[in-house]
């Protein structure tokens, strides 16, 4: 039993991926509209992508900035809705020892909307957002990763409505500084270096 935990923690320590590095990302896909009951037949699913830089504390912890473009599609009009969250949130990795890695997010900011109309001027407004998420990510390499994400936008109330949009993105990340295969080969060369030096 001794000698397996033993593997297992010498395993573990070769996949962790994440602490002290940048990750810069980015992704696309498709957000599904919870609109006011007024508005549940006027709006349909439409395209969304965002993009976002984290900085991962240790392996389990990361604090991130994010910028997102989220639309609902009028299904009879040009008079679309576009949402922008710039969010800042925080990410808790489940597990990060193995290459694929489950995390939950949760985070909030600051939303610039508007309303497309098809006469006339546009109306915008800005409010508070609130972000949730749940992910998995999988390392190609130390240095890239691809996943899916899905997420959940609430907008602050607007003449008393309630903007809800759930998402799901594919998502593809670089990640800059120390991987694991740096660390263990610098690890390795202490260790050398302290037996000759005895």
């Amino acid at each position: 039993m001794m000698v397996l935990g033993l593997l297992c923690a010498a395993n573990a320590q070769a996949f962790d991926w994440f602490g002290g590095r940048l990750s810069l990302g980015g992704g696309y896909g498709y957000d599904k509209p919870k609109l006011p009951y007024t508005f549940q037949d006027q709006y349909k699913e439409a395209r969304m992508w965002t993009v976002h830089a984290s900085y991962f504390i240790n392996n389990d912890v990361s604090v991130s900035a994010s910028y997102a473009d989220l639309q609902a599609k009028s299904r009879t009009s040009a008079s679309d809705l576009h949402f922008a969250p710039l969010v800042g949130s925080v990410r808790y990795n489940i597990f990060h020892h193995l290459p694929f890695t489950p995390y939950i997010t949760a985070g909030a900011g600051a939303s610039f909307n508007r309303q497309e109309t098809t006469a006339g001027p546009e109306t915008t407004w800005t409010g508070f957002t609130a972000q949730g998420g749940l992910g998995l990510e999988f390392f190609i390499n130390e240095y890239t990763s691809i996943g899916a994400e899905g997420l959940y936008h609430d907008f602050l109330k607007k003449n008393h409505n309630s903007y809800g949009l759930p998402s799901a993105v594919a998502m593809m990340n670089l990640y800059f500084g120390e991987g694991p295969n740096i660390r263990r080969a610098k690890a390795d060369a202490a260790a050398e270096k302290q037996r000759a030096d005895m």
